[in-house]
């Protein structure tokens, strides 16, 4: 019988990308996958997923309580859970998958999506930062093997935690539905796809674009932002909400933008270090990117001339960021197109398979 993994993430499954492809890719290769998030307030009906999935009921939906229930329901699921392996993605849900492996004899991998202890919501924090550093440190404490999701955090980690970090990056499924033609000469359309939260330049590229009458912003996504930014711009028509998209939604609409938004704070080491998945979905639809000069995003652009890199978040760098993608387009577009042909997940799968492949060697048949 193939060996069954049960993965575990505090967001309600169905905007994760990333774990859709993962535990996707799992059950075509034999595994038995469960992925369990929560269930909130807010959540729409779950599409049939290859994989099995539930979603804890957890009250309140934020803050300290939050994480606190959340991981106790989580540790009583896990221990119920016939599962051989348990897949902890970030430090939210790292406790109840340490303290689970440790009292029922399971495997324990631990997935890093984020730079946790470094995230924007923790700036200025240093008690509550001082919390996710020390459940890190108990969490990865004894016998787990690790994965992120770049390079740069890989080294970091590994430095960080005494644990070696591979790298499984954030690259979708190939997309075949590219965007073709010339760029407009009038209206050009700028599109954020992703998390509508502070740090994510979309105030800054709201107010660039009040300013500019020859770009549009589409603004794809739903997140603490939405509805202040949205009423905000409530007045302008050249800035257009779409809420959350299903996944094959963005991809068959991507085509029909120009350029790709990927603009984010530096004040945030977790945004700094981070290879965002709207990157990688605007490279496969033929969109040059406007990114940020930060480590992960500087390599990408050096191996494929995809986008501009920002080193400043500002109406003069995004202006001239755009001037340099709207001179030199097609070369741009062109670069996107055959980065896309690397940059993919078919190729990035190879070492997810390998990781589990080993994880799983030693451990019996049931």
């Amino acid at each position: 019988m193939s060996k069954s993994i049960v993965c575990t993430v505090t967001n309600d499954i169905s905007q994760d990308a990333r774990m859709h492809r993962i535990c996707g890719t799992l059950v075509e290769n034999g595994y038995q996958v469960k992925l369990v998030g929560r269930l909130k307030s807010t959540s729409i009906p779950l599409d049939a997923y290859a994989f099995d999935t539930q979603r804890l009921i957890v009250n309140p939906e934020r803050g300290f309580m939050f994480y606190l229930t959340f991981n106790l329901k989580l540790l009583v699921h896990l221990m119920k859970s016939d599962a051989e392996l348990i897949c902890s993605v970030d430090a939210d849900t790292l406790l109840a998958g340490r303290f689970a492996s440790w009292l029922s004899n399971k495997e324990l991998v631990y997935d890093a999506h984020e730079f946790f202890e470094e995230l924007p919501e923790l700036s200025g924090k240093p008690i509550r930062k001082f919390i996710w550093k020390t459940i890190n440190r108990v969490g990865l404490w004894g016998r787990v093997r690790c994965y992120t999701v770049n390079d740069e955090l890989a080294n970091i980690f590994t430095k960080k935690y005494g644990k070696s970090f591979l790298s499984i990056q954030n690259m979708p499924v190939s997309n075949t539905n590219k965007r073709s033609g010339a760029l407009p000469q009038e209206t050009i359309k700028l599109v954020y796809v992703g998390i509508i939260n502070t740090g994510r330049g979309i105030e800054e590229a709201i107010d660039f674009v009040s300013k500019h009458d020859m770009y549009e912003l589409h603004i794809v996504g739903s997140g603490d932002l939405y509805d202040s930014l949205k009423e905000r711009s409530v007045n302008q028509s050249r800035i257009i909400w779409y809420g959350f998209l299903k996944q094959d939604d963005i991809k068959n609409k991507l085509s029909g933008f120009d350029i790709g938004l990927n603009l984010l704070s530096a004040k945030s080491k977790n945004y700094y270090y981070s290879s965002a998945n709207k990157f990688f979905d605007y490279v496969h639809a033929g969109l040059p990117v406007l990114t940020m000069n930060f480590p992960v995003y500087k390599r990408l652009c050096a191996e494929y001339k995809v986008g501009e890199l920002l080193s400043f978040l500002d109406e003069t760098s995004i202006q001239n960021g755009l001037g340099k993608l709207e001179s030199a387009y097609e070369a741009y577009h062109t670069q996107c197109l055959q980065a896309s042909r690397i940059w993919n997940w078919e190729n990035e799968k190879k070492k997810l398979l390998s990781f589990y492949t080993e994880k799983i060697k030693a451990l019996p048949d049931i």
